[in-house]
């Protein structure tokens, strides 16, 4: 029957690749059904270079955020059923083998082969190895005792020279001796020799223990756990068996919190009081090995028979059961109110924590919501369903006025509903209101009638009364007039306002978001990046603004490297219907719960994404150098980027040459061609609203020898000396008169330029100009711009009249477009849509570009 058991549970986890949402976080299972070559895995850890790396029984696996990478005995491994992996000081790879053996790892993306390192073998697993501070390095068995390697001399400990047992689970570093946890007790190695600290009353099958930053050591035993100090107190710690009974395989700490992974799942626990207090627990259904937190903040945990499981939100906690809420309140005291499907009232402070007050008792409208909380008056109002509600002394006054929503602005209470804005000019109205507690009352003499058209919501600003409306916006400004606002750019059902400073944000029912300042509206939707076009609430902060949608919550922030607006998906599947800041910790309302969550986490979730260059290729040869010096047939170049990101989003690629502008580009990073020069790339990533640092590489394309200086000047010179003894030998003995007439000829010759004489605008005066100096000819009406290496100089002229002078002398020149002739001597790059010569672009007109393409390839520049 367990048999039986065991092979459902493996078929379920085989083809379990989801993501589930449990009490705010986001958990997400990789396993053999999406790339996990196995689904036991009994370590994993995050590298110095970002790749997360996992223990199997199948071999090592590497994993970036979207590759597995397997690594196995036909790279070098001694055995595939590694236990644990050790990342050493210089940042190489331990793996410790269930054989007794170690593998070693360089990192290195060239190559995947493993070294052994058959100093340290063991008859059983290796259980744990560590650098000493003296630059030795030690391992310890279970069931070989310990090993230290130091200055290339191996010395060995087991029961023959002290130790208590060889069964040794746990080593560490303090004082600068070497300290270990064996079955039987507690002990040091000094001077060669172990000496026993403390000694177990029975043995202890295998402990499982971590250093605190205090340096004391957190220690499993049988039934129990305990704390050894660096004073050399043994304590034991009360209710230890509520981990311990779990079978805990691991305990680790993740940024200072303390957390057993275990077979009944994580359990993230304290010690309080020399006591084991459990503050929470998840993946309760997992025999969980091990956990790690990645730099994007994610936790990530190693199973038995599930695979690898990410979890997200970890910050997010939820307050309250799964119900509904739908608005909170501050109050003074810093308690929060807020309403619970059922028409009842929440109250919520860290100290005494959640009670509730349900309102639907005391009259017969128990089946409303609670939309809004307000206050003014020294009361609180809630708006309901079914009008206005208050609760005073345990007693319930309440409104009938259809759905409802209040706001107290200059004097006057502010009523909107279904039918529009109602003024009432002062509080004393609502003696009109006839309060009587527990009457079925309908609101009557409610004022003037301001606007006929059905409204959700109010908002103070500083230039008035902002209205949302099923029509769109409307303002009552501080002169008492009421007009509808950005008339062409907002025609929706406005549900939320929120304002600061000169800034308005606005949520609408179907269009998404509006952000309006100094009277420019941007409009943000699902092709924006946010993940609905229905946004029920928004609230604007300093440098950002935040977005409670159908599906969870955004974040709305401007980028650094340019004026576009960047959206980050903090979670989702969430209806977000409000928000509400109290002191460092931000709540809120969903349709599942009330969520806390701290104020620096959530508003500024950005960080740096790491990228590296893997490898460049030239001519698809793998080159390593930082800086590259290519002849100039080496100039088809790739580069291989990986950036490191867990969030499942896809990340655009950036590039620039020699500082110009940014440019997107997908897959491998190539140029073609390239002419000779020195080129500086730079590449980045943006993912989810984040960025990567900016990576630099540096290239140099040398021109071909036969085009070097010195080459020329050898050549003309050796040319001249060849002329000098021709004549001097052949002709001079003969006619010096001939030779004269001949060299005469010959630097004549030597001296001819290719020019055309043209009338300068500016003066009037005749120009020589030489063509060889000439780099391109724009064109503007009735005038031709000549743009020279060191001047320019204007003409009236067509560009056809001019051309076909010059083209009777040179014909290095081309039209590329209706306004511009360039010198294809001059042509350092074709890109497409522009020439490059030298510091210029000239573009290429749309009817130009096959005659061009076809001229650069007669001449050789492009294939």
């Amino acid at each position: 029957m367990q048999v039986v058991s065991r092979a459902i549970l493996i078929f379920c986890a085989l083809f379990l690749v989801v993501t589930r949402y449990v009490s705010g976080q986001d958990i997400t299972y990789f396993n053999t059904s999406n790339g996990l070559p196995s689904n036991t895995v009994y370590h994993i850890v995050q590298s110095n270079d970002y790749f997360l790396w996992m223990a199997t029984d199948k071999g090592i696996i590497r994993y970036d955020g979207s590759v597995f990478t397997s690594f196995d005995k036909s790279n070098g491994l001694h055995a595939n059923e590694n236990f644990e992996i050790k990342t050493k000081k210089n940042g190489n790879k331990l793996f410790l083998g269930a054989n007794g053996q170690i593998s070693h790892y360089t990192n290195s993306w060239l190559t995947k082969s493993i070294s052994s390192t058959d100093d340290l073998t063991f008859t059983s697993f290796v259980s744990e190895y560590i650098e000493m501070s003296d630059g030795s390095i030690a391992a310890a068995g279970f069931g070989d005792g310990i090993k230290i390697i130091k200055n290339g001399l191996l010395s060995e400990y087991t029961t023959s020279n002290g130790l208590l047992s060889n069964f040794v689970s746990f080593i560490w570093e303090r004082g600068g001796h070497l300290h270990f946890i064996s079955s039987d007790g507690i002990g040091k190695i000094v001077n060669d020799k172990a000496d026993v600290l403390v000694k177990f009353d029975e043995p202890v099958h295998f402990s499982r223990a971590l250093v605190l930053p205090n340096g004391d050591v957190l220690m499993t035993a049988k039934g129990k756990m305990a704390n050894y100090s660096m004073s050399g107190e043994f304590i034991e710690l009360g209710n230890g068996s509520v981990l311990t009974d779990l079978t805990i395989n691991k305990i680790q700490s993740v940024d200072g919190q303390m957390i057993a992974s275990s077979y009944s799942g994580l359990h993230f626990f304290k010690i309080k009081n020399n006591e084991i207090v459990i503050e929470r627990s998840l993946l309760e259904q997992n025999q969980v090995t091990s956990v790690l937190k990645d730099h994007e903040g994610n936790y990530w945990a190693s199973t038995l028979m599930s695979g690898v499981v990410k979890i997200s939100n970890m910050n997010l906690h939820l307050l309250t059961e799964s119900r509904e809420v739908n608005c909170i309140l501050q109050q003074e005291n810093a308690q929060l109110l807020f309403g619970v499907q059922g028409l009842t009232i929440g109250h919520y402070n860290e100290i005494s924590g959640i009670s509730y007050v349900n309102l639907g008792s005391k009259n017969k409208y128990s089946q409303q919501d609670l939309n809004g909380i307000v206050s003014f008056g020294g009361r609180i109002w809630y708006e309901t369903d079914g009008g206005i509600a208050s609760l005073v002394n345990n007693q319930i006054s309440y409104y009938r006025t259809s759905s409802a929503h209040i706001i107290f602005y200059s004097d006057a209470l502010y009523v909107g509903n279904r039918q529009g804005v109602y003024r009432l000019k002062s509080l004393v109205a609502f003696d009109s209101l006839r309060e009587v507690p527990g009457n079925d009352l309908l609101l009557r003499d409610i004022g003037e009638h301001l606007l006929n058209v059905r409204v959700n919501c109010f908002k103070e600003s500083s230039i008035g009364l902002l209205i949302g409306t099923d029509n769109g916006l409307y303002l009552l400004n501080n002169n008492g007039e009421l007009k509808k606002q950005y008339t062409e750019n907002i025609k929706c059902r406005i549900v939320d306002i929120d304002t600061k400073d000169e800034e308005i944000a606005l949520a609408s029912a179907e269009n998404g978001l509006f952000h309006i300042k100094n009277g420019k509206v941007t409009h943000f939707d699902i092709k924006s990046g946010l993940s609905s076009n229905y946004c029920s609430t928004v609230e604007l902060f300093d440098d950002y603004f935040i977005a409670g949608t159908s599906r969870g919550v955004n974040i709305l922030r401007k980028s650094e490297f340019s004026s576009i607006w960047r959206v980050t998906k903090l979670f989702q599947s969430k209806l977000i219907n409000d928000f509400s800041v109290i002191g460092d910790k931000i709540y809120i309302a969903t349709s599942t719960g009330l969520y806390g969550v701290n104020k620096f986490t959530y508003g500024n979730p950005k960080f740096q994404i790491p990228l590296q260059v893997n490898r460049v290729f030239v001519e698809d040869k793998t080159m390593t150098n930082a800086h590259l010096n290519l002849s100039y047939n080496q100039n088809n170049l790739r580069f291989d980027l990986n950036y490191f990101s867990f969030s499942n989003e896809k990340a655009d690629r950036f590039y620039r040459l020699n500082d110009d502008s940014w440019r997107l580009f997908e897959g491998q990073l190539q140029f073609s061609k390239m002419a000779p020069g020195e080129y500086s790339v730079e590449m980045k990533v943006v993912c989810n609203g984040n960025e990567s640092d900016i990576v630099k590489r540096s290239f140099t394309i040398n021109v071909p020898w036969w085009s070097t200086w010195w080459f020329r000047i050898s050549t003309l010179f050796a040319f001249v000396l060849l002329i000098y003894w021709f004549f001097k030998v052949r002709i001079l003995t003969y006619n010096r008169d001939i030779v004269r007439e001949i060299m005469t000829i010959l630097l004549n010759y030597l001296k001819k330029e290719k020019f055309i004489l043209v009338k300068n605008v500016k003066d009037g005066s005749k120009s020589k100009v030489i063509l060889n100096e000439l780099i391109y000819l724009e064109s503007s009406r009735n005038y031709v711009t000549l743009f020279l290496k060191e001047d320019k100089l204007m003409i009236r002229a067509s560009l056809k009249s001019i051309g076909e002078t010059i083209n009777e002398q040179d014909d290095s020149f081309m039209r590329c477009h209706r306004s511009f002739i360039v010198n294809t001597k001059k042509i350092s790059a074709f890109h497409g849509e522009f020439l490059k010569l030298g510091d210029s672009k000239v573009p290429i007109g749309i009817n130009y570009v096959q005659l061009t393409k076809e001229r650069l390839t007669s001449l050789k520049m492009i294939d």
